[in-house]
C-alpha cells in the first residue's frame, strides 16, 4: 500500500516537474498564501473567459447580422422578380383581344 501511494506522489511530482511552465502559466500567482493566490488566479481565469466569451459574442452577433442582411436582400430579389414575371404575364392578356 505504500508502495502504491509513493508511486503515485512520484507520479505528481514528475508531472508537476515536467509541466512547469504550464502549470505557472494557468496559476502565475501561486505563493505560500495559497488561498489568496488561487483566489486571484481564479479571478484572472474568470476575467480571460469573460473577455473570450464577449469577443466570440461580438463576432456571432457580427456573422448574424451579415446573414440576416444576405437574407433579406435575396428575399427582396426574389420578391421582386415574382412581380417583374406577373407583370409581364399579365401585360400579354388581352382580355379585348381587339385584333380580331
Amino acid at each position: 500500500m505504500l508502495l502504491k501511494f509513493g508511486i503515485i506522489a512520484g507520479l505528481v511530482v514528475l508531472g508537476c516537474m515536467v509541466f512547469y511552465n504550464e502549470i505557472s502559466s494557468v496559476f502565475p500567482n501561486t505563493a505560500s498564501v495559497v488561498p489568496g493566490s488561487l483566489q486571484s488566479d481564479v479571478e484572472k481565469l474568470g476575467e480571460e473567459a469573460t473577455v473570450f466569451v464577449s469577443d466570440r459574442l461580438s463576432e456571432s452577433t457580427t456573422q448574424l447580422e451579415n446573414m440576416a442582411g444576405e437574407a433579406t436582400g435575396s428575399i427582396v430579389e426574389n420578391i421582386q422578380d415574382v412581380q417583374q414575371s406577373v407583370v409581364g404575364q399579365a401585360s400579354e392578356l388581352n382580355p379585348l383581344n381587339l385584333t380580331q
